[in-house]
């Protein structure tokens, strides 16, 4: 999943949300140099990528892309989700996904020292951007994997398996509210086993 999921996904805990995002750019197992909040966001970070690739649909449609894809599609269909999401978020939220922006915009400005340096200029740009709104976009979805494969070695495949899932879109979606509660259930079950 990416960063609009997994915003969505945390708690209201700020230092929570914060370590959900920063989960990507966070390095081993011993967590224990972060405020215990931030580690709680960056273990459920990891959880939430775990349930998320081992996912029955999602797997599912990794076996139907042509090998030479499965290996990007991983970041593709992270961005696609958020695009999805971004499209149905009333479904799933009352605060509009404005307000949402904003509200996750301060918490990262508010708790800017947490964020990794590796990570601090995307974290800007989804702040000034308002990217979370700008995920709506087909075209921002292009444009961000197309950044992204100029930092990559070998990234030729992340466009084609962008591809290959729009052209396989009417077939994916239908799943996705599924798939997203499903993510929202596990994400329920693992806040309350770890505050046990």
């Amino acid at each position: 999943m990416n960063y609009l999921a997994h915003a969505a996904l945390s708690p209201t805990s700020q230092q929570t949300l914060i370590g959900n995002l920063i989960g990507d750019h966070i390095r081993g197992s011993d967590l224990s140099h972060l405020p215990k909040a931030i580690e709680k966001g960056v273990r459920l970070h990891r959880y939430i990528d775990h349930q998320f690739d081992h996912h029955p649909n999602i797997v599912a449609i990794r076996r139907q892309l042509p090998n030479g894809l499965r290996r990007f599609v991983g970041i593709s269909l992270d961005l696609w989700f958020d695009n999805w999401l971004s499209n149905h978020w009333h479904a799933f939220y009352a605060q509009p996904l404005v307000d949402f922006q904003v509200s996750t915009s301060q918490t990262i400005q508010q708790h800017i020292e947490w964020i990794p340096n590796s990570q601090k200029p995307f974290m800007e740009y989804l702040c000034r951007e308002q990217l979370f709104l700008r995920y709506r976009s087909e075209n921002q979805i292009t444009k961000n994997l197309k950044l992204l494969a100029k930092r990559l070695t070998k990234s030729n495949g992340l466009l084609e398996s962008l591809e290959w899932l729009k052209d396989h879109s009417d077939d994916i979606v239908t799943e996705w509210p599924n798939v997203y509660s499903d993510m929202i259930a596990a994400t329920e079950e693992f806040l309350s086993q770890y505050d046990q």
